[in-house]
């Protein structure tokens, strides 16, 4: 089964309840939400999973057509927790409840100009290169807030 896994946690500090401010007449998540649902339709993913420590973006998430709904741990919901045990602890709630999962799709709720198209070609990178993974990355003039930084080696290390 592959999935799509949007990590949506309830507490920004930056900008309050940041997954379910209105974007265009659209909670931001919806959006997200519904460009995966095109991939799901192209039977690419076969279900959107949302793990979030907030009972409104569930309800909102599943109102949009997230298929599982994940209740996180306030431990794995603060602002320094990384997604990658997010991801993990949606892996192994998913594999007790017997779920074959061979594919995973992280994608933030944020990404509301995410295209699924962009996404099918990340998934051809991906599939080309099977001991890896593939995260979008691009450049920006101003300074970042939160960031990742490329080495000479092509490690992703976290900027502070």
């Amino acid at each position: 089964m592959n999935l799509a896994i949007i990590p949506a946690r309830g507490g920004s500090k930056r900008i309050k309840n940041k997954n379910i401010i209105r974007f265009f007449q659209k909670p931001i998540i919806g959006w997200t939400i519904n460009e995966l649902k095109k991939l799901k339709k192209k039977k690419i993913i076969n279900k959107i999973v949302v793990s979030s420590d907030s009972s409104k973006i569930l309800g909102i998430s599943k109102k949009f057509g997230a298929d599982i709904l994940i209740e996180r741990q306030k431990k794995l919901s603060d602002d320094k927790t990384p997604f990658q045990l997010v991801v993990k602890d949606v892996i192994k709630k998913l594999n007790r409840l017997k779920y074959d999962i061979s594919q995973i799709i992280v994608v933030f709720p944020s990404a509301v100009l995410i295209d699924a198209n962009d996404i099918i070609s990340a998934l051809k990178i991906f599939k080309k290169n099977k001991n890896s993974f593939v995260i979008s990355i691009s450049k920006y003039p101003h300074p970042p807030q939160r960031a990742y930084t490329k080495s000479n080696t092509k490690k992703l290390s976290f900027i502070e």
